[in-house]
């Protein structure tokens, strides 16, 4: 379970980076128009949503495998969660964190102490699309790198914004997303693969 103050700590920053980012609510020309399934509400049990999945599974095993080359020190994020979220428009969208470290159970909604993350990768408003879909910050993507311990971000507060963002859908799942990611950032880059499974507390 995280700590309610990294909660604290992520809204914050986040809605400090909010204030700076244009087209949060934009939408791609992509399959994803072209009658993708919307995905289901949460259970209240806490389980994933019982729509159908909307890809195939990816080949090999499902896995995060991040590596974040900022300012010249290079770190992996090798795990990652996923939410629903509606956009602007009312249309689905998945939030994703992934992180270094940390709590591996699902957030805890009412703030229980567990092991914080060294560093947490946010990447939201992505489109519930199909395998193959490509998208970008045109699209409404932001993706915001937060350092909790300073050996990369030695800035207060600690967070970067990616410039520029390209995000390929792999597999759409009920219980998780598979996409690979490449986002560059004015102090490197955030690339690789992210495995998130699916966390009814993360969804709103």
């Amino acid at each position: 379970m995280r700590p309610l103050v990294l909660g604290l700590v992520l809204a914050s920053i986040l809605a400090f980076a909010a204030c700076s980012e244009d087209g949060s609510g934009a939408t791609g020309t992509t399959s994803a128009e072209a009658g993708a399934p919307d995905s289901a509400s949460p259970t209240s049990d806490g389980s994933s949503p019982t729509d159908a999945s909307t890809s195939d599974s990816p080949s090999g095993p499902s896995t995060t495998a991040l590596e974040a080359d900022i300012n010249g020190v290079k770190r992996a994020l090798d795990r990652a969660q996923f939410g629903t979220e509606k956009d602007d428009a009312g249309a689905d969208r998945v939030y994703i964190e992934a992180h270094s470290g940390g709590d591996p159970a699902c957030p805890d909604p009412d703030g229980g102490a567990g092991p914080s993350p060294a560093r947490t990768l946010i990447v939201s408003t992505v489109p519930r699309g199909k395998p193959g879909d490509t998208f970008t910050k045109d699209d409404g993507i932001a993706v915001t790198l937060l350092d909790f311990t300073g050996d990369q971000i030695p800035t207060d507060p600690p967070f970067a914004k990616a410039s520029a963002v390209k995000v390929t859908l792999v597999a759409v799942e009920t219980s998780s997303v598979d996409l690979d990611l490449d986002a560059t950032f004015p102090e490197g880059t955030v690339k690789g693969r992210i495995h998130a499974e699916y966390c009814a507390s993360m969804s709103r």
